[in-house]
């Protein structure tokens, strides 16, 4: 299904790089499912999920007990030349050797209190919309001093590490990609959200909170359906907006051409056609909602417009929800 769909991107993502967030949620069973461990009063079992950045689409997942390892999964999916975003769960000096060793890259956040050493501090390249956002902005070359790990010439592993404050919380972000810019480095960690609200989705929007079967292959097909059901919903969403911004533009055509002002639309729709980063908060907001975000009260529109015809009317419809 993925590679027979051809959804959007996120725009300004895809000259980056190839991005995959990757994280863990839980989902509570019941205690007679004894193979999903947990604690010793609960049990539950955990999602891990590796989603494309740059389309928000799932790539690769697995259904296991609560307690299996989040670092383990990463390690086992890890593709060259592709950007994996984590938060701390994922942190390890042995799984940032495993990372750099199969020649894919890293963004993780830290603890702002591990050790290191700086080895090199570098220009800090932020918009002027952005500056305000944060506060004690640093971007450094460094060592950690517990690190263990030698490379090929026997040398402690050099990362790099961008720490910020944002909204009085400090954030501490590793990476062993020297290529972006630091902005682009805290952009890309910021993006790392989406997937805690697709978990959201997943529990809430499709109700996969309640486990249609207490078997491991069972719970995995039904995983495997709620995915399914999301990219489909995702394409025919994404063909509503497509149809709408035509429908559109084609509107607008005729306007134009009526008032003979075919020039000024064209330099119109070319500056529309652009996306200018006007900080955080537009990055993440009007893009992602547009492309990917799948709501209740969407799905309920859907089901109320399921006996219309598919015209240009409930396009409209569908596509504004």
């Amino acid at each position: 299904l993925l590679s027979s769909l051809n959804l959007m991107s996120i725009p300004g993502i895809d000259k980056l790089g190839m991005f995959m967030l990757v994280d863990g949620s839980i989902f509570p069973v019941i205690k007679t499912m004894t193979w999903a461990t947990y604690k010793s009063t609960a049990n539950a079992i955990k999602l891990h999920l590796s989603l494309n950045l740059n389309q928000m689409t799932p790539t690769e997942y697995i259904c296991t007990n609560a307690n299996y390892s989040e670092r383990k999964f990463l390690t086992d999916i890890l593709t060259r030349g592709i950007t994996y975003i984590c938060d701390r769960g994922y942190v390890g000096f042995k799984s940032f050797k495993v990372i750099c060793e199969q020649g894919a890259f890293f963004i993780i956040r830290c603890k702002s209190s591990i050790k290191h050493v700086v080895r090199e501090s570098f220009v800090i390249d932020l918009p002027c919309d952005v500056i305000g956002l944060l506060q004690n902005v640093k971007d450094m070359r460094i060592v950690f001093k517990n690190d263990k790990n030698r490379n090929h010439n026997n040398e402690k592993f050099e990362y790099r590490m961008v720490t910020f404050t944002a909204m009085g919380e400090p954030y501490c972000i590793v990476t062993n990609r020297f290529d972006l810019t630091t902005y682009d480095i805290i952009m890309l960690y910021a993006y790392r959200w989406q997937i805690e609200l697709i978990f959201r989705f997943i529990k809430r929007t499709q109700n996969c909170i309640h486990q249609l079967s207490h078997d491991p292959n069972g719970i995995e097909i039904q995983f495997h359906l709620y995915m399914i059901a999301y990219l489909l919903l995702l394409a025919f969403k994404q063909k509503c907006v497509i149809l709408e911004e035509d429908n559109k533009c084609e509107a607008m055509d005729k306007d134009v051409i009526e008032n003979n002002g075919i020039e000024f639309f064209e330099n119109t729709r070319h500056n529309q056609g652009r996306y200018y980063v006007r900080g955080l908060v537009s990055m993440l907001g009007e893009k992602l909602h547009k492309y990917w975000k799948i709501s209740i009260h969407w799905l309920i529109t859907i089901k109320n417009s399921l006996l219309e015809p598919f015209t240009k009317c409930i396009i409209k419809v569908i596509a504004q929800g």
